[in-house]
């Protein structure tokens, strides 16, 4: 995740978009233009992939600071849906199982072969997933 990080701050700006990309497994991105991709993904996180904004290291900080695991039970009459991937170096599927089980009736989908850019990679899984979730 270091040398992932370090990527995505050092060199010209395709590489550092490149870099990027390096959340999603390598058997996905061999099938992609990864130039196109980044520039598909743009519109999505608003700035293009080269330009990490300031706010994600406050993001990153937060996530190590911050515990709502004890109101997490206040979900209970949501429906709640939480996704992993199995290839997710960020946030490895056991703390969605976590999650998941600390929220009462939320349902688990672990995807296969997914990595951090799930809902990109297996748009139609978590289309699908999504919908039977907010049609119970």
């Amino acid at each position: 995740m270091l040398w992932l990080g370090l990527r995505t701050h050092l060199g010209t700006r395709r590489m550092r978009a490149r870099a990027f990309l390096g959340i999603m497994p390598p058997e996905y991105l061999v099938a992609q233009d990864r130039d196109a991709l980044a520039e598909r993904l743009k519109p999505l996180f608003g700035h293009a992939l080269a330009d990490s904004p300031p706010i994600v290291m406050c993001q990153l900080n937060a996530l190590n600071r911050f515990d709502v695991t004890a109101r997490l039970p206040e979900l209970a009459e949501i429906p709640t849906l939480v996704f992993s991937a199995t290839r997710n170096r960020i946030f490895p599927p056991k703390y969605g199982r976590r999650l998941a089980t600390a929220i009462p009736e939320a349902r688990y989908v672990e995807i296969p072969d997914a990595a951090h850019g799930v809902t990109i990679q297996s748009a139609e899984v978590v289309k699908q997933d999504c919908s039977s979730v907010l049609s119970r």
